[in-house]
């Protein structure tokens, strides 16, 4: 019978008693009691914090390490605590909440004197809270789950009902992982690794709610034995998993992956690992009899000697995928000298690479011989391989290149063929590094100024060339060195650090695919100008509209959480997501949700006092949207009061701006701060049914008496039954048109933009069979004249350009486009409509989003609504290349439909 060969890897109880040795406990030790030390401090948690829930944990070690003592506490209920017995030498603590109260970690360092007492004390600082729920799949315990808020939560579980609420947690741009023995880490929203995750930002004495509930996955398990070389009496091994994928994102991926070394009967678990498609590579070394070291040549599965003709093992969720084994055989070497530009070793992080015929990194280092630059890749299989310097540093100067001194441009094939041969060690010639290509710019942010401590990259779609990086300066300036010569992309915010603005790439795209190429030539420099996310000058005039791709803007269901009672939130506008920072206003669409109790919202510019008038009314556990157009603050932030005795969760999408300066031209815009003009409850009274009201806006309030128009926010209240106002120019005959539907007893705003008659008074009428109290707050108005300036406004006779009740209902997930321009008053050439969209007859929930025909529907809304409801929104919308306006249906229920209304007020001019 064999006798079993020793292994480095010591069993358990042996590393239990070596562990013994090591971690003394408190009061042993050689040390007598007189001549040890003590610490003790005081922990001042926040206010309403429970300070005994603290877990105070210490290490102390004397100069020599050999008797470090671990050991923690919690403090008493005055804070204070205390370690004895300890010895003299250096200390370090750890005060932690352990997700049982919201307090940041803290840290404190210093020297312990024996026979002397030292102090330590500690002042948390309150921390963010994130919190959430996964799903949790059959076959797992959801309290077996833990959370983790970037690098850690020490004591994050998910609660039973899958659930979880992480304490404790810093402020700023972020990850929340999820993980357990059964369950591989998922990030979210759901994803397997980090470049995919989604971002999360917290704020300390905030909770932030994830609006997300995570899938969690049961993690699959890959098995197997490796048996070692009959050469070898003792050794290591190693099995390792990577995701599979081509060689580029192997070489990545696989780089760091060592695995987990074996058990001592030579078994190995790898897991819980995402569902999918694997490579397997064993791996070890080992020493003969007489401890001589011994190369063993790493092998992938199924007994393939390179990762290109590894078999792939696939992985189910929940199973064991077993007897995936390997025996390892004696390996070889590659060995030689590398230097770079000044003949002297280069950094450390200059990688150096075996791969095989397809590109795939069979073994990988760094030089290690001093200043002489030598290497040695052992471990590998005999065969043919090519050599690759310099494809692992990011930030080098130096060209990457093939053995022998060609350019990594030049291909795989290009480098010299190295053989190797079991057992033996193949000498390479001396290689010295050349210097590559540069490329200089800048980059400017969303203001048009530049932009600090940005990531730029500078890479190829298919990775055929190393991605070479920089970070931009004070003065927003980069340099990208160490480029071959070829062609690249540029990526800006290439790693996300700066929130909020997105990737940018060559060419001032937001899209990849249209990114343009920029060329670089080994040894030369080349300056590609300014990248800069403040979008290009636009025509057109001050107080000229420009659409945009209807963006969101705000939600605070997934970031600050609810705007309080009473309360207010500010969001940026002006200077982000393509809108100048000169900008004068904002059409922003505002929808209220979940809310406590009825109140109103009122938007107006950041720093101005709040003014007598409102934006969105609701009701209790309603929602409701609502179209403003809302002047932008000094800082370029918009404000949202909430006058409610309970919270709301708000959200805003804005679908154009308007340019700043002082507007003269015919169509410009003026915002003004909202004004109340009309309130029937305390001066004419209720509107009679059948009946209409006028109110004065030329010459009052600021507005010239020769307005063409106004943008006016109607709130109805009071009804006595179901109708709808008509908002019209006085004297005109009333149009075939509605901005304001209701029932009975129902408060509903809408906004409109309403042309203004020969005596500067604006008309609504009442079209119902009951009174209504009616309410009119004016936001701004547009010069008089005929447009003719790019973002000029022309007004027409309110007319309805879609109603699907005349034709067929659109169903849910549906789509309907209408023709916007050449018709009814509006002229070929305008850029977009102010259309007031009516849904009705709706026997589902869900919301309307209005959009460009042929450009891809945003993630926005136009109007909520629920099943039986009549509900109108005022929108502004751009028109597609072939004059039509498309309105999306996202509705919840299968085979369930609404009927759409459009009636149009105006156009602004391309």
């Amino acid at each position: 019978m064999r006798v079993p060969k020793r292994r480095v890897l010591y069993p358990v109880p042996f590393l239990s008693l070596l562990l013994a040795t090591l971690l003394v406990p408190l009061g042993a030790g050689p040390a007598s009691a007189a001549n040890t030390a003590s610490l003790s401090g005081t922990v001042t948690v926040p206010i309403g914090e429970d300070v005994t829930k603290v877990l105070v944990h210490l290490r102390a070690c004397p100069p020599s390490y050999m008797d470090c003592v671990e050991a923690q506490t919690s403090p008493a209920a005055n804070g204070t605590y205390s370690f004895t017995g300890l010895p003299g030498g250096n200390y370090n603590v750890n005060f932690d909440g352990q997700n049982q109260i919201n307090v940041l970690p803290e840290y404190a360092y210093g020297t312990l004197t024996e026979g002397q007492a030292s102090v330590a004390n500690t002042t948390m600082s309150v921390g963010a809270i994130v919190s959430g729920k996964v799903s949790i799949p059959a076959g797992e315990i959801a309290t077996n789950v833990s959370i983790a808020v970037g690098y850690g939560n020490q004591g994050a579980k998910v609660k039973a009902d899958g659930t979880f609420r992480v304490l404790g947690v810093s402020e700023g741009r972020t990850t929340v992982s999820f993980s357990s023995d059964k369950i591989p880490h998922t990030f979210y929203p759901g994803v397997p690794d980090i470049p995919s995750a989604q971002r999360v930002f917290p704020v300390l004495g905030q909770e932030t709610n994830l609006p997300v509930t995570v899938p969690l996955v049961l993690g699959g398990f890959i098995k197997g034995s490796v048996t070692a070389p009959a050469q070898a009496s003792t050794y290591q091994l190693f099995a390792a998993t990577t995701r599979w994928s081509d060689a580029a994102d192997y070489n990545v991926d696989a780089r760091y992956n060592s695995g987990p070394p074996l058990g001592s009967d030579g078994t190995y678990t790898s897991g819980p690992l995402w569902p999918g498609d694997y490579r397997v590579r064993f791996s070890g070394s080992g020493a003969s009899s007489d401890l001589t070291p011994i190369s063993f040549a790493a092998k992938w599965y199924s007994n393939s000697s390179t990762p290109s003709q590894a078999t792939k093992v696939t992985v189910q969720s929940g199973q064991t995928v077993s007897n995936i084994s390997a025996s390892l055989s004696i390996g070889g070497s590659i060995k030689g000298k590398l230097l770079n530009l000044e003949g002297q070793q280069p950094s450390y992080s200059t990688e150096i690479q075996v791969l095989d015929s397809q590109g795939f990194a069979v073994a990988s280092t760094g030089p290690y011989g001093g200043s002489t630059g030598q290497f040695e890749l052992s471990g590998l299989a005999a065969g043919t391989y090519r050599v690759a310097f310099n494809r692992g540093s990011g930030y080098a100067l130096e060209e990457a290149q093939f053995y022998q001194g060609q350019h990594e441009s030049a291909g795989l094939a290009s480098g010299a063929a190295v053989s190797v041969t079991a057992g033996q060690a193949t000498n390479l010639a001396d290689s010295q590094l050349t210097l590559g290509g540069s490329f200089s710019g800048q980059v400017n942010g969303p203001d048009g100024q530049p932009l600090q401590d940005a990531a730029v990259h500078a890479y190829t779609e298919d990775g055929s060339l190393v991605t070479r990086s920089a970070r931009t300066g004070p003065d927003g300036r980069f340099t990208i060195g160490g480029l071959t010569t070829g062609q690249y992309k540029l990526k800006v915010n290439a790693d996300g650090r700066i929130p909020d603005i997105g990737f940018l790439y060559s060419g001032n795209t937001k899209d990849s695919a249209t990114a343009a190429l920029v060329s670089a030539t080994a040894g030369a420099t080349k300056d590609v100008g300014i990248l800069s996310y403040a979008p290009a000058p636009t025509p057109g005039i001050p107080g000229g509209s420009v659409p945009i791709t209807p963006t969101r803007f705000l939600d605070t269901r997934s970031l600050s959480g609810p705007v309080a009672a009473g309360g207010s939130i500010s969001f940026k506008a002006a200077g982000v997501n393509g809108i100048p920072s000169d900008a004068s206003a904002v059409v922003v669409n505002l929808t209220v949700t979940e809310t406590k109790a009825a109140g109103f919202l009122t938007a107006y510019a950041s720093g101005s006092v709040k003014p007598n008038a409102s934006n969105v009314n609701y009701g209790p556990g309603q929602t409701v949207p609502n179209l403003a157009v809302v002047p932008v603050g000094p800082d370029g932030k918009v404000t949202i009061s909430n006058t409610s005795s309970g919270s709301a969760q708000v959200i805003a999408d804005i679908s154009a701006y308007f340019k700043g300066g002082t507007p003269t031209a015919p169509g410009a815009f003026v915002a003004t701060a909202p004004s109340r003009f009309l309130d029937t409850r305390g001066s004419t009274g209720p509107v009679a049914a059948g009946g209409n009201v006028s109110f004065q806006a030329g010459g009052v309030n600021g507005i010239p008496a020769n307005a063409s128009a106004v943008v006016v926010n109607l709130t109805v209240t009071e009804t006595k039954a179901a109708g709808f106002l008509t908002a019209y120019a006085s004297g005109s005959a009333k149009p075939n048109a509605s901005n304001v539907n209701y029932g009975p007893a129902q408060t509903v705003p809408n906004l409109a933009v309403v042309p203004v008659g020969p005596d500067g008074k604006v008309t609504i009428s009442n079209t119902s069979s009951g009174t209504a109290q009616v309410i009119a707050d004016v936001s701004g108005y547009f010069l008089p004249g005929d447009p003719v300036d790019s973002g000029a406004f022309g007004k027409i006779t309110p007319t309805r350009f879609l109603d699907t009740r005349s034709t067929s209902p659109v169903i849910s997930g549906g789509a309907v486009s209408f023709q916007a321009a050449g018709l009814n008053g509006v002229p070929a050439n305008a850029a977009g409509i102010w259309v007031n969209l009516t849904v009705t007859q709706s026997n589902s929930f869900g919301y309307l989003t209005g959009y460009a025909s042929g450009a891809a529907k945003p993630n926005s809304s136009n109007v909520n609504y629920a099943a039986g409801q009549t509900v109108p929104n005022l929108a502004y919308l751009p028109i597609g290349s072939d004059g039509k306006v498309t309105i999306a249906n996202t509705e919840s229920g299968t085979y369930s439909t609404v009927h759409i209304i459009a009636d149009v007020s105006g156009y602004t001019l391309k």
